[in-house]
Order: C-alpha cells, then sequence, then structure tokens
C-alpha cells in the first residue's frame, strides 16, 4: 500500500512547477489553495508556508501553527521529502533574524516588539508580554502578527516548547522599571539558558 507521504510528495513533485510560478507572482492562489488541501489531507493539523530566500530557493515550511500534536505528522511528511532542484523543505518555521509581516494595517518589524521576560530557569520555561507601538486590543491582528513573529523570529519550536505563557500590551504602558528586550535577545535566552 502506497503511504500517505508518498502520496503528497508525488502530487507536489508533479506541481512544483506551478507552485514556483506562484510564489513568483503572487496572482493565481488556486494553486496554493490546492497545496493547503493536499497537506489538509495528510493531516488536518499542518498547513504549508510559501517563501523564496536570498539564494532563490523555493521553501515550502510545514507548520501545525503551535500545536504540539502536529508536530510529529509535520516531522513525518518534511523528513519523507524527495529531492527537488531549487527546493527546500522545513518542519516547522524556522528562526530568522530578519523578518516583517504586515497582515491589513498591521506592519511589523523586529524592532517594533519590545518583550518583557520572566524566565523560569528550573522549568525551562519564560513567560513573555509581547509589546507593540501603536497596539489596540480590539484588533486581534496585532496578536496574529505577534504569534507569527514569535515562530518566525524566536523559532516555533521554542514558542510551543519554551513559552508558558503570552499576552500583549501597547509599549507605551510599560512600567519604567521594566526590562524589555527585543525578539532575537529572547531567542538567545531561550537557547542558552532554558536547554
Amino acid at each position: 500500500m502506497i503511504s500517505k507521504e508518498k502520496i503528497f510528495w508525488e502530487w507536489f513533485t508533479i506541481n512544483h512547477k506551478k507552485i514556483e510560478e506562484f510564489i513568483t507572482n503572487r496572482e493565481d492562489y488556486s494553486i496554493y489553495t490546492e497545496l493547503t488541501e493536499k497537506v489538509k489531507e495528510y493531516h488536518n493539523l499542518l498547513n504549508p508556508e510559501l517563501t523564496q530566500d536570498e539564494e532563490g530557493f523555493y521553501n515550502l515550511i510545514i507548520t501545525p501553527d503551535g500545536i504540539r500534536e502536529g508536530v510529529e505528522p509535520t516531522t513525518k511528511l518534511v523528513y519523507s521529502a524527495p529531492e527537488i532542484e531549487e527546493w527546500k523543505f522545513f518542519r516547522l518555521r524556522q528562526p530568522k533574524d530578519k523578518f516583517g509581516l504586515r497582515i491589513n494595517e498591521v506592519d511589523v518589524n523586529i524592532p517594533d516588539i519590545k518583550i518583557v521576560r520572566k524566565l523560569d530557569i528550573e522549568n525551562k520555561s519564560v513567560d513573555i508580554i509581547v509589546c507593540f507601538k501603536d497596539y489596540v486590543e480590539e484588533n486581534d491582528d496585532f496578536k496574529t502578527v505577534g504569534f507569527l513573529m514569535l515562530d518566525h523570529v524566536v523559532g516555533e519550536i521554542n514558542v510551543m516548547t519554551r513559552i508558558d505563557s503570552i499576552d500583549f500590551l501597547n509599549w507605551e504602558d510599560l512600567k519604567e522599571e521594566n526590562d524589555t528586550f527585543t525578539l532575537l535577545e529572547l531567542r538567545k535566552e531561550i537557547e542558552e539558558k532554558l536547554y
């Protein structure tokens, strides 16, 4: 019997040129919709993300969007990927030193976020407050951007396994005694102190 992984990667191999065209042009979303459906057929917790890196490689990131039960099927699918010229495949969102994101009117880069954190060395975890300029509590786009920025800068596996609680705040409301950190500093602390 043919495996679910093989079924997915056979479809992907046949369609990768269409996906490359979508990544380059971002015009016709039908192939991305189909890709999402194929990933969901493999496992309903998983989602695809497509990018192109500075070296010109096309990237497919398979992510369970922070749901721990999705890590095992994500790993199984990505580790069974074939080699396809000009493609890289990633299990979970990988940490990056440069990243920005816009959702509707919320446009954020790494310097636009301050982090207040409380480390728990004994339990290898951290509680954080994500602070934005001009944060509007009623606008859910801020939280969406915040979670995605954490996944893409701190790393999805670090967020899932080391961050216990996440709150949001306007950085104008920070108390003077609060020490703040950048997302990059938070990632470094997690990697150096919580593993």
